[in-house]
């Protein structure tokens, strides 16, 4: 099967795409990416192998948008045209808008990943046109209002719950007893990186020295967040990004981060308690609704992020600094509310997509399938 990804811009969009990538790499497919072109992908697509890529580069700017999509329809269409697409998987955001749209003008059936319990105005858009919607949550199928929707989780990387690291866990504890994972997102968050240090330096395990922090800085903005620890005395390692999250999640005893839903998915499934701190000024709050619904089930906590700049959240963080069987107890409720086998699931409903929609153009006269190289009890 051809199948080409579609999306990215962030790695909220991007890394679910790259996991189903490997997902179907190791059967053999022959695989497609293409995104906007965005210097923060370069990050997650290091050592990425039996991957063609192609960039469709769209503007940051909203006034622009419109033009520019419009005008990579046509090189969308010659991607896929020139790399005989069975099937497109768009990943929500600007950039799977013109892989769909061309796929669907030339009849190839796209499909649609969103991470959010609250669907995006792009896969609200697209979701009309898509043969299915592969939600995170199942509380986004309604959402949609579309028979095609269906609940099937979020494709993982590898790696994710497994035993943390001896010597790294060593290397980042010293002689502290915790460790505190932070992650702003793919490409941080400043308001994090400035507030946070200034909070934990309030908590007496932290100034006690029980507690080391690990805190992933977004590019551009380590040196200042490795400041901010210096400042109040806090042992901290700042890297502005790192490959081995899973790695990351599972040498850390607490993780405080964003609410996009990849991020928390993850968080989930690697048996990690999470506080965590929605970005507040998305219409839709989305990151909110996301965090909201793994607090409901006592897997996190959420934080505004204005009272984390206020100074407040100190009793939340001191909590469960304190208590490491309240952190075990809700690391177990994560674990158990997300889906670890939504990658192989897509993989194989995506073969059915696509033969079905292979099918039905043979029948209508489109193509003859026999052209491609198939067989009839293939068909």
């Amino acid at each position: 099967m051809r199948v080409l990804v579609s999306g990215g811009g962030t790695g909220g969009h991007l890394v679910p795409g790259l996991n189903l990538l490997r997902e179907l790499r190791a059967e053999g497919n022959d695989l497609h990416l293409v995104r906007p072109g965005r210097k923060v992908e370069e990050h997650f697509l290091a050592g990425l192998h039996g991957v063609t890529t192609h960039e469709l580069s769209l503007p940051r700017s909203r006034l622009a948008l419109p033009f520019a999509l419009t005008k990579s329809l046509l090189p969308a269409r010659r991607i896929l045209a020139q790399s005989r697409i069975d099937i497109v998987v768009g990943l929500g955001g600007a950039g799977s808008v013109p892989s769909c749209l061309a796929a669907y003008s030339q009849r190839i059936p796209f499909v649609l990943l969103e991470q959010n319990v609250v669907p995006g105005r792009v896969v609200k858009l697209l979701a009309r046109l898509a043969r299915r919607v592969y939600t995170s949550f199942p509380e986004t199928v309604p959402l949609l209002g579309r028979a095609s929707a269906i609940a099937t989780g979020m494709p993982l990387r590898r790696g994710l719950g497994h035993g943390a690291d001896p010597a790294l866990r060593r290397a980042l504890l010293g002689d502290a007893a915790c460790l505190v994972l932070v992650v702003g997102g793919s490409q941080g968050a400043e308001a994090l990186n400035r507030s946070l240090p200034r909070l934990f330096a309030q908590l007496p395990a932290a100034k006690s020295g029980r507690v080391a922090f690990l805190h992933i800085a977004g590019p551009d903005k380590e040196a200042s967040a490795r400041s901010a620890y210096a400042d109040h005395g806090l042992r901290a390692t700042v890297r502005t990004f790192t490959q081995d999250m899973s790695g990351l999640y599972a040498a850390a005893d607490l993780v405080v981060c964003r609410g996009g839903g990849t991020t928390l998915v993850e968080v989930a499934a690697a048996s990690r308690p999470a506080v965590v701190i929605p970005y507040p000024w998305h219409k839709d709050r989305q990151q909110f609704h996301n965090a909201a619904w793994f607090e409901r089930r006592g897997a996190m906590v959420v934080l505004e992020q204005s009272r984390i700049e206020a100074g407040m959240g100190r009793a939340e963080l001191e909590a469960l600094l304190e208590d490491s069987e309240k952190r075990r107890a809700m690391g177990e409720r994560g674990r158990l509310a997300v889906p670890i086998d939504a990658g192989p699931r897509i993989a194989r409903d995506l073969y059915r997509v696509a033969r079905e929609s292979n099918v039905a153009l043979a029948l209508e006269g489109g193509f003859t399938a026999l052209d491609q190289g198939s067989s009839e009890e293939e068909l």
